[in-house]
């Protein structure tokens, strides 16, 4: 069999993440997830609202696709569902790139956008932070050109937060025409304080809007996304589908929070509420961080590589869990999931008596 390996596959290094985790009763801040559990009441009424035959029968698609037809206020011809953005990711180069074909990314972005630019074979240009942790517009812009098949681009994007306006977005979106490029809008973090792409899919055939649950709607388990662009796009794109978008469990759930906007529009309050203290709880300590405002997730800036490895490590033995490892420009930089007040008041804690243990 092994004579059938394809050799630039051989090449990739997956690594599955963030296992080990005490998700009982641990503190996870590592992977822009809901932070908290949902009540007891919210999962009882969820239970009710799966139909009987939620695990008996194929799903039908249809209630989801009319929910989101509501909620997004489109037609339901230009919604895609998949299971997340990452899916969504993979059909996009599926679809649309050939071997060697060039694909425009911002870096450090979403590690996936790379992961697939690798596994079908595209080349890679990216453009990338600068050492303030910004973004230049025009370089961007001047990536694109006549060879280039594809731009993705998180808005806002994370590790290093980052947010275009509709604006600009239009003035990729203009690019890309020039240059018959499709323009892929991630909105993974879109309802903590960004504003949505999804009314350019009206204006430009070229792109392509990807939303998902797993962020503010707090539904990461569930593996929900999915894309908009207009009908003929769509009618394309969903062509290498599989039997089903979705299972018919993480549909019904996906269901049910659009019927309760409520709890995810309660959480983004709360998180905002979080992310308050947490700045000026920092700026107590002296810390320097970044971002926070219109994503889910704050770049904590220590001394040198060793301190986040230990910071990592120390909080781990207090079932703590942060992100680090990063290159440059946040090589020296911690990332922390945002949450409400009380569990950043947790973190905070244990932040401060590490920094009282580590100058002993």
């Amino acid at each position: 069999m092994k004579k059938r390996f394809k050799p630039h596959l051989l090449k990739i290094v997956r690594k599955r993440t963030s296992v080990g985790r005490d998700l009982v009763n641990g503190l996870r801040l590592d992977r822009n997830e809901r932070v908290i559990n949902f009540d007891d009441s919210i999962l009882n009424d969820i239970y009710k609202f799966l139909p009987k035959h939620i695990m008996t029968a194929y799903p039908d698609t249809e209630s989801l696709y009319e929910e989101l037809s509501k909620w997004l206020k489109i037609n339901k011809e230009e919604i895609y569902i998949t299971n997340a953005i990452t899916e969504g990711i993979r059909i996009v180069f599926e679809t649309l790139v050939n071997p060697f074909d060039k694909v425009v990314m911002l870096s450090p972005t979403y590690p996936m956008y790379e992961i697939y630019a690798k596994i079908y074979q595209a080349s890679i240009s990216p453009v990338k932070f600068s050492a303030d942790l910004t973004l230049d517009r025009k370089t961007l812009l001047d990536s694109i050109d006549k060879n280039t098949v594809l731009v993705c681009i998180p808005n806002p994007n994370l590790p290093v937060e980052s947010m275009l306006t509709l604006d600009e977005i239009r003035q990729l979106a203009e690019k890309c025409k020039k240059c018959d490029t499709a323009l892929v809008i991630d909105e993974a973090y879109a309802f903590f304080g960004s504003k949505s792409a999804m009314s350019l899919i009206k204006e430009y055939d070229n792109i392509i809007v990807f939303q998902t649950f797993s962020k503010a709607f707090g539904l990461a388990g569930v593996r929900l996304g999915y894309m908009v662009s207009n009908k003929e796009n769509i009618e394309y794109l969903s062509k290498t589908r599989s039997l089903v978008e979705s299972n018919g469990i993480s549909m019904s759930i996906a269901e049910y929070m659009l019927k309760h906007p409520k709890i995810m529009q309660d959480y983004v309050r709360d998180v905002k509420d979080g992310y308050g203290y947490l700045k000026k709880e920092l700026k107590k300590l002296g810390f320097r961080y970044f971002g926070g405002e219109f994503t889910n997730g704050i770049l904590i800036f220590l001394n040198n590589k060793t301190d986040t490895e230990n910071l990592i490590s120390y909080l781990s033995s207090k079932k703590i869990y942060i992100r680090g490892s990063f290159e440059f420009p946040i090589e020296n930089c911690v990332r922390l999931t945002l949450g409400p007040k009380a569990e950043m008041a947790k973190f905070i804690k244990a932040l401060s008596d590490w920094k009282n243990q580590h100058k002993n």
